[in-house]
């Protein structure tokens, strides 16, 4: 008989079973438009089938696989959020707001997004401004800084707090932002090499950044993955 058939549980002590093992496609998940897929997680075990089960986290996923024989693995990876890009793309999450447009016909991408202040923003704290952040990953999710050119830079109009270089404006600076200010930014990068697979756009709150004891600090943020 085969000891592989699924229906043979090898039990002499003549063979040492091991425990299964888990394999993880780049070694990191990528979940598009907020649906999970584990395709890209396999179980291999030599001599029984084993099942997987997924325990996703804060900023990582726990896969247990169990063979017939209760053997158990964890693996622990990351995972990433990601959102589709197409010519015209909207994205609203709470008080972000995001739109990117590409130009097919020199691979630019410009970016438009905005962030609704959920606090007041006290100058006595010796606050600062939401900071726009933009990071762009290859497709193995490494940071990549030098690979891209930013080619406009301004604000995007009056409703803005921010200035032409994503500064607080002279006139915010030393009174109190009310909660509702709009900040935001626009960018154009290209990407005609295709190096940048990923990008995170978002705004990074800066509130007490002299104080020794910032524990208002937010990141809000999304990724996108480019087409």
């Amino acid at each position: 008989s085969d000891r592989n058939n699924e229906y043979v549980e090898v039990i002499s002590g003549l063979v040492d079973r091991e425990n299964p093992t888990i394999e993880v496609k780049n070694g990191f998940l990528v979940f598009k438009d907020g649906e999970e897929s584990y395709d890209d997680v396999s179980c291999n075990d030599n001599y029984s089938k084993c099942q997987l089960t997924f325990e996703k986290e804060n900023s990582t996923v726990s896969i247990r696989a169990v063979d017939k024989a209760k053997n158990e693995t964890i693996l622990i990876v990351p995972f990433y959020d990601v959102y589709s890009l197409s010519t015209l793309f909207n994205e609203n999450n709470e008080n972000l707001n995001v739109t990117i447009t590409k130009n097919e016909t020199n691979n630019n991408y410009i970016i438009n997004a905005n962030f609704i202040t959920n606090h007041e923003i006290l100058n006595s704290n010796m606050s600062k401004s939401y900071t726009p952040v933009i990071y762009y990953y290859d497709e193995s999710f490494n940071e990549i800084n030098d690979m891209y050119t930013l080619i406009n830079k301004q604000s995007l109009g009056g409703i803005c707090i921010n200035d032409e270089n994503n500064n607080v404006k002279k006139e915010y600076q030393n009174i109190d932002i009310p909660r509702g200010s709009i900040l935001c930014m626009n960018y154009t990068f290209n990407n005609k090499n295709n190096n940048i697979k990923y990008i995170r756009i978002g705004f990074r709150s800066l509130d007490n950044i002299d104080n020794a004891n910032n524990s208002l600090s937010e990141y809000l943020s999304k990724i996108f993955e480019l087409d």
